[in-house]
C-alpha cells in the first residue's frame, strides 16, 4: 500500500469515526390536552396551553418511542406562544429517561379559523427537534408540525447528514485518485 493509499484511507475512517458520533433525530410525536386560542378580538395572536399528554395513540414513534401517556407535570411541558415572539420558542420539552427532548418553533402559517370561529383554527409550521442528555448525541433536526383544536402533531424531516455528503465526495475523489495514479503507473 503506498502512501497515498493509506493516507486516503486514514482520512475516510476519520471522517467516518465523525459522522457516526450525531445521530439524527426521526419519527413522529401527537399531543393532545386543552388549549385556548389567544386573540385580539377578529385575529388569533397565539396559542395558551391548559393541559396535556403525549398520546399513545396513535403511538410515537422512531427517537419519540415510548413517550406515549407523558402529561403536563409528569414530565411534559407546554408553552404558550405568541405568533410575535416566534422564530426559535421552544412549545414543548419532555423530560423522560434522563433524556430532555424539545421542539422550538421557528415559523407559524394559519391555515384556517382566523376570524370569528377560533374553535377552528388550524395552524401549520416548522421548527427544530433537540435530544439531550444520556449517550447519544443528536443532531439538531428541522422537523414540521400541526396544530388544531383537538391537538398537535410534530415530525422530524429526513434531511441528509452532512458527514455523509461529506463522505460520498470523498469517494468519488478517492475514485478519481485512483485512476489517475493507474494511469501514470
Amino acid at each position: 500500500m503506498n502512501k497515498y493509499t493509506r493516507a486516503l484511507f486514514a482520512f475516510c475512517l476519520l471522517v467516518l469515526s465523525g459522522s457516526a458520533a450525531a445521530v439524527a433525530i426521526t419519527g413522529a410525536i401527537n399531543i393532545g390536552g386543552c388549549s385556548t386560542v389567544a386573540n385580539n378580538g377578529s385575529t388569533s395572536t397565539g396559542i395558551n396551553f391548559c393541559g396535556g399528554f403525549v398520546n399513545p395513540f396513535p403511538a410515537p414513534t422512531g427517537a419519540f418511542a415510548g413517550l406515549g401517556g407523558i402529561i403536563t407535570g409528569g414530565g411534559l411541558t407546554l408553552n404558550n406562544f405568541q405568533y410575535s415572539n416566534i422564530p426559535s420558542q421552544t412549545i414543548w420539552s419532555i423530560n423522560s429517561g434522563g433524556l430532555l427532548y424539545s421542539f422550538t418553533l421557528n415559523s407559524v402559517q394559519i391555515v384556517s379559523g382566523n376570524s370569528g370561529d377560533f374553535s377552528g383554527l388550524v395552524l401549520t409550521g416548522s421548527g427544530t427537534f433537540n435530544i439531550t442528555g444520556g449517550s447519544s448525541t443528536y443532531t439538531p433536526t428541522p422537523g414540521s408540525w400541526i396544530y388544531s383544536q383537538s391537538g398537535a402533531s410534530f415530525s422530524s424531516q429526513s434531511v441528509p447528514e452532512p458527514g455523509t455528503l461529506a463522505l460520498l465526495g470523498l469517494g468519488l475523489v478517492g475514485i478519481g485518485a485512483i485512476r489517475r495514479i493507474r494511469k501514470t503507473a
